[in-house]
């Protein structure tokens, strides 16, 4: 297994230079070319010379690679995940690291990563020793053409294997801020955008296929041990506050306040082909069924509180005036709250 030095990452732009059936890298600025030599789309396997917290720009060194391995090619890399209990303990005073946290959460989501400020981090070294979610490496991986074939977890410490099985996706504006807009099925099969307050970390959208394969649902419907979703996220979820910015869907006419909940592409292939052909023909909601029925927010209760709802719609009028009359007494009441 060849070790990739990567320190042309960090002097990024870089190129990849063709001399013959090899590929060299060499900068843009430099004359002289590395002693780093590989074989272009040949390289069976590849491990990284530093943790992925150290690179400053993780998806060019991701999509480089994915360049220079053939398919099946392996790559190896380690990284310290900032959202694990081991790592958070390192500081063992409790309110001085919630205040580190909140400062690099602050600068990772409000600018201080855009195009503006990159030279200057990149300069004093600011972008070395990121604050990154397995969550958001793994997702970067899948993005850039990679399938996760194994990882290994020791006191926040993580080391992966990967797998190259395609190129990388077409570059796109991965969100990474704290409203974003999730693509959904909606009536008639269109995609729609969702807004949300993000309660996950971000590249998380790019594992859903995945965590489908490796952990499968739990009794609500949702993905078991889902390490995406952040610790404030549950407490956002369990209240519905992140599901407040929907109101600009239902404003758009692409939503409305009570209705099945709009699901991924993914999720939407496991419904039962019933509920399937009876989500496609109704645009989906902000309120589901199930609150205002005050079922249990299992798979079962869903489905079966989805199927009441269209029974209902189809024999009587003004149905989601009721069902949202019985959600919010279900919800200032009875005390329901979010799986």
């Amino acid at each position: 297994m060849k070790t990739l030095n990567l320190d042309f990452v960090d002097k990024l732009p870089y190129s990849l230079i063709s001399r013959g059936n090899k590929t060299l890298h060499a900068l843009k600025t430099e004359t002289t070319l590395r002693d780093d030599v590989f074989v272009k789309g040949i390289e069976t396997s590849i491990n990284l010379d530093r943790n992925i917290n150290d690179i400053a720009d993780i998806n060019a060194c991701f999509r480089t690679i994915n360049e220079l391995l053939a398919i099946n090619g392996k790559l190896e890399g380690t990284f310290v995940d900032s959202s694990s209990p081991a790592t958070i303990r390192t500081l063992q005073l409790p309110f001085l690291n919630t205040i580190i946290r909140l400062n690099k959460f602050i600068v990772n989501r409000f600018g201080l990563t855009n195009s503006y400020f990159n030279a200057t981090l990149s300069s004093f070294s600011l972008k070395k020793n990121k604050n990154i979610s397995k969550a958001e490496v793994l997702g970067r991986l899948i993005y850039c053409g990679f399938s996760i074939k194994k990882i290994s977890e020791k006191n926040g410490n993580v080391r992966f294997l990967a797998i190259k099985n395609s190129d990388p996706l077409p570059e796109q504006k991965v969100s990474d801020t704290l409203l974003y807009a999730m693509p959904r099925i909606g009536k008639n099969g269109k995609i729609i955008r969702v807004y949300k307050i993000r309660t996950m970390y971000p590249y998380s959208e790019f594992l859903q296929a995945y965590l489908k394969t490796e952990h499968g649902y739990n009794q609500t419907g949702k993905i078991d041990n889902d390490f995406r979703v952040t610790k404030w996220g549950k407490i956002l979820r369990k209240y519905w506050i992140d599901e407040l910015p929907q109101l600009f869907n239902v404003i758009k006419g692409e939503m409305k306040l009570v209705g099945f909940r709009p699901v991924s592409k993914t999720y939407f292939e496991d419904l039962p082909s019933e509920i399937k052909e009876l989500r496609l023909n109704s645009k989906p909601g902000c309120i589901p069924p199930y609150v205002a029925m005050n079922k249990k927010p299992s798979v079962e209760g869903v489905l079966e509180a989805e199927k009441d709802y269209f029974d209902y719609c189809a024999k009587h009028r003004f149905t989601d005036v009721v069902f949202l009359s019985f959600a919010i007494y279900n919800i200032l009441i009875k005390g329901k709250r979010s799986a």
